[in-house]
This record gives structure tokens, C-alpha cells and sequence, in this order.
């Protein structure tokens, strides 16, 4: 047999092959496919670009094949090869900007999804890809203007809807980020991603029932999910119901050991029920994954300052505000402690009063309870004129807490007496 007959067998039996695949198998991700049938595909689309190395198609076909096997940097090769072979193709540039995205490399993907839209300026996948990249970069006008171009262009597009959906949720646009999840339903009542953006939009409004029940809507379809049951734990934790909550963030933690905010807002909810060493070890988990996140040192400390241990609710504050300057929380949190701690081994006045000065300056001297700190610092530091005149002010501000008023007072009488004031 000729080689151009030999050509011509192979390449009828990879289009025979082809032909007995589903088209675009790899791409529908709403079929459920096994590791064996993908690494299939691969094989015959491997074969295809045997025969022709420039074949931009195959080469996209298999770049998505490699990509939900997570073999990402054999795909980005396909993607790079296919761009080369294809200049003009805008699928080339949308396929490589999602696997950017993907990876996190968010300029490079806003850099393809540009140029699939200059392409194909109607392209529903490139003008949502962008926009999703837009979102992640909170840049949520224009994400909303590329969604509203995909849904022109394809008004039953789910990702489209399900994006400018979420885009308006963020910037609290709640009534329309509300018709966004009730088109994508009607369109697909099994729609997962709409019930859980339905529900956080619920959930920013303060529906907290309504966001429950999409929420549960969600984890019907998809159980195993961890983001959902942590969010759903959010909710019930606003609702009042402790158990639930509860219940939701140990499953949460169980499906997704490594989810940092878990951890957390459990930690923050023990930490209101009073079961303060329980809160402490998940705060303590939280710092183990993430050594370098603030708040986990701030809430710890807090914790550990309800439970009297106030020598190391002071290190752990320290280290919170050494992380972020900025904290104005921890600021304040550690110039009380320094400032009130029955410990003298844990007062410093002067640091307490620097502490609390910076934190008043921070908020502008408007905000009650870091004026109350300021006084009790001054007090602190003999200065009791002052911590009169700055607790009174505290007090004379509509904003001071109606249920701190009385402890507040009997502090500003223990000023005027000329004495500190150490908390319990």
C-alpha cells in the first residue's frame, strides 16, 4: 500500500472513531464521564493530530479533555498550538482564556477573552468568560455589561444569567439579582448554582428563612457540596439556630477539611454560645492553615480574653495588628486589654493609650465604643480629667449600644472618683 493510501485508511478510521464519539464529549461537563472514557477521547483525538499537527479543532477537543482530567499544563499546550495553528478562530482564545482563569492567571485570561471578542463580538462563552473574569477582579459594571451582551445574544444562557445574577447580588442590586435566579429556574428547575445565589441574595437582604430554604434546595442536588452547607450554616447562625448551624459547619468542615472559613465562623459561633476553649481550637485551626491571616489571631484573642487568659489574648491581638495595621477592631480589643486587664503583669497604660488614640483617629473620634476604650485608657494612665471629659463624650453620642449604657456609666463614675476601671 502507497503512503498516500496509507494516509487515506488512517484518517477514514479516526473519522470513523470520531463518528462513534459524542460530539463535543469533553466539552458537555453535563454529562458525567469516567477517567477511561476522557483518556479514550484523548486517544483518538491524538490520533487525528498525528495526521494533521495543525489541526486546530482536534487540538481544542483535546486541550478540553486534558483539562477536565486536570492535566492543565498538557492542555495549555493544546490551547498554545491551536492559537498558533488558528489565529483568527475565537474558540482558540476563549478555551485558553478559561484555563487561565482557572489557574489564576487572571490578566492573561482577560488578555484572550479580549481578543475572542473582537473575534466574535456575539461569542456567548467568550463575553461570559470575561465577565466572570471581571467578577473575580470586582469589577462587576463591566461584568454586567459583557453578561447583558451574552443574554442578547443567547437569552436562555445559564452561565449568563447565573453571572449577571450574582454580579448584582454583590452590589446589593437584590430585586434584579432576584430575576436573574427566577429566569435561570424557569429555564432549568435543576439548575443548582441559581438556588445558591438565590440564596445568598436572600441571604445579603436579611431573608434568612428564604435563604435557608434555597440553600436546602441547593443541597438536594448537590449534598456534597461544602460552600453550600457553609452557607446555609451562616444562615441558621443568623437565625438564631445554634444546633443547625452547627451541624451544617461540622459538615462542611468534614467534606472540605482545609475550608479556613469554616473554621472560623464556627469558631465565631461557639464563641457567642459561650463555649469559649471550643472556639478557641477552631480559631487554633484556622491560624494552623493560614499562619499569616489576622482576624484568626484576633478572634483568638478575643476568645481567650472571655476566658481570662489575658496574657496570651494580649500576644495573639498583637500579632493580629502586627499583621494588618489596619485592624481597627484588634487595635481597640488590645489597648481594652492593656488598658483594663486586672493583671498588672498585662497593663501598659502608655501602650494602651497610644492604642486607643490611633484607633479613635482611625474612626474619625465619632465612633462610641472606641471612645469609651480612649477613656478607659486615659484613666489607666492617672488622667482621670480627661477620661471623664471623653467618657461623657461617649455617652452623649446616639450611637452608644442602649445595653452598655449602665456599665458605661458606673465606668465614668470610678473616673470621677479618680480611679481605673479593671474588667472582670
Amino acid at each position: 500500500m502507497g503512503f498516500r493510501a496509507a494516509a487515506l485508511v488512517l484518517s477514514l478510521a479516526v473519522a470513523a472513531a470520531q463518528a462513534q464519539a459524542p460530539a463535543d464529549s469533553c466539552r458537555d461537563t453535563r454529562v458525567s464521564r469516567q477517567l477511561e472514557s476522557l483518556e479514550r477521547t484523548v486517544d483518538r483525538l491524538s490520533q487525528a493530530i498525528l495526521f494533521d499537527a495543525k489541526n486546530a479543532r482536534a487540538l481544542l477537543e483535546r486541550g478540553v479533555c486534558y483539562e477536565r482530567l486536570a492535566r492543565y499544563e498538557a492542555a495549555l499546550s493544546d490551547f498554545n498550538s491551536a492559537v498558533v495553528a488558528e489565529p483568527t478562530l475565537a474558540q482558540a482564545r476563549t478555551d485558553r482564556a478559561r484555563l487561565f482563569a482557572r489557574l489564576g492567571r487572571i490578566e492573561n485570561a482577560l488578555g484572550d477573552y479580549n481578543e475572542a471578542v473582537r473575534l466574535a463580538p456575539s461569542g456567548v462563552d467568550a463575553r461570559v468568560g470575561r465577565g466572570e473574569a471581571l467578577a473575580g477582579l470586582r469589577r462587576h459594571r463591566e461584568a454586567l455589561a459583557d453578561f447583558d451582551e451574552a443574554l442578547r445574544a443567547e437569552p436562555r444562557s445559564l452561565p449568563a444569567l447565573l453571572g449577571r445574577g450574582s454580579s448584582h447580588a454583590t452590589l446589593n442590586e437584590v430585586d434584579a439579582a432576584m430575576r436573574d435566579f427566577d429566569a435561570a429556574l424557569a429555564i432549568d428547575k435543576a439548575f443548582a448554582p441559581a438556588y445558591l445565589g438565590r440564596g445568598e441574595a436572600h441571604a445579603r437582604a436579611g431573608r434568612q428563612e428564604a435563604a435557608v430554604a434555597d440553600y436546602s434546595a441547593y443541597l438536594v442536588l448537590r449534598a456534597d457540596d461544602a460552600y453550600g452547607r457553609f452557607r446555609r450554616a451562616l444562615a441558621y447562625g443568623r437565625l438564631g439556630d445554634a444546633a443547625r448551624s452547627a451541624e451544617d459547619f461540622a459538615e462542611a468542615i468534614r467534606l472540605e477539611p482545609r475550608m479556613l472559613s469554616a473554621y472560623i465562623e464556627r469558631g465565631r459561633l461557639l464563641a457567642r454560645s459561650g463555649q469559649g476553649d471550643r472556639a478557641v481550637s477552631d480559631f487554633t485551626e484556622a491560624i494552623a492553615l493560614a499562619p499569616k491571616y489576622g482576624p484568626a489571631y484576633r478572634f483568638r484573642g478575643m476568645a481567650l480574653y472571655r476566658l481570662g487568659r489575658h496574657d496570651a489574648a494580649s500576644a495573639d491581638l498583637a500579632l493580629a495588628l502586627q499583621l494588618d495595621a489596619n485592624d481597627l477592631v484588634a487595635r481597640n480589643e488590645l489597648a481594652w486589654l492593656l488598658a483594663t486587664s486586672p493583671r498588672a503583669s498585662v497593663r501598659d497604660g502608655k501602650l494602651a493609650l497610644d492604642l486607643a488614640r490611633a484607633a479613635a483617629e482611625q474612626s474619625g473620634w465619632k465612633n462610641p465604643g472606641l471612645l469609651d476604650t480612649y477613656a478607659a485608657a486615659l484613666a489607666e494612665s492617672g488622667q482621670f480629667p480627661e477620661a471623664v471629659k471623653w467618657q461623657q463624650g461617649a455617652l452623649s453620642l446616639p450611637a452608644f449600644p442602649a445595653d452598655a449604657r449602665e456599665a458605661a456609666q458606673k465606668r465614668l463614675d470610678l473616673y470621677k472618683a479618680g480611679n481605673p476601671y479593671r474588667s472582670n
